[in-house]
């Protein structure tokens, strides 16, 4: 009798592990220097929208929000259910100073790595809004970032350059076999990224 208990339960765990969907977590890495300030009203109305487009067509996404400049990295939402996640504002999004990129990289993904160090079947966005060169990083090099990037083969990498300067960024990183836009913008970028998203959430 015991050992019929125990196969039964066995074959019950099994089959809740194996029902129980993915974790899917978007993180989204927002500039918030100083030269972003010129496109400040349409960076926060863009990342309004695709906040909106998640709530409306992947609920069940934990989001993470971060800004960079080199005063601070701030993150705004951690893992949070995007259905809970507040539009940006001109209070909560204030460009200035100068682009950290390489530490802003790397904090954001070792705390990522802390999220799920204990989660299985975790599906990882990591998506970089940027409008220019890195700059003024203190604690890490781009040879870090580029490792690093390369040690996470299951993630996927999204580059958004929103300026010329900022266009080829993503090659130096070693996002190569990733998303990447060569757009003038926030908007625009932003377009590109609802159809990158929907791609990345159809891949099973």
């Amino acid at each position: 009798m015991k050992t019929l208990m125990i196969i039964m339960f066995l074959m019950l765990s099994t089959t809740a592990f194996a029902d129980c969907p993915k974790t899917t977590i978007i993180s989204f890495l927002l500039d918030e220097t100083g030269s972003m300030d010129a496109q400040r009203d349409e960076t926060i109305t863009s990342v309004n929208q695709y906040i909106k487009k998640l709530q409306t067509e992947y609920s069940d996404v934990k989001f993470t929000l971060t800004k960079f400049n080199s005063e601070r990295i701030v993150t705004l939402y951690k893992n949070q259910d995007v259905c809970s996640v507040s539009n940006l504002s001109r209070e909560t999004y204030v460009p200035n100073s100068t682009t950290p990129l390489y530490d802003a990289i790397m904090e954001t993904i070792q705390t990522i790595e802390k999220q799920i160090a204990c989660q299985k079947d975790t599906r990882i966005l990591f998506v970089i809004l940027t409008d220019g060169l890195e700059n003024s990083s203190c604690k890490y090099t781009q040879t870090d970032v580029f490792n690093k990037i390369k040690e996470k083969n299951l993630w996927q990498f999204v580059y958004l350059g929103v300026h010329p300067d900022a266009w080829h960024q993503n090659v130096t990183l070693g996002i190569l076999n990733s998303f990447s836009t060569s757009t003038v913008g926030t908007s625009t970028s932003i377009y590109q990224l609802n159809n990158m998203t929907d791609t990345f959430m159809q891949t099973k």
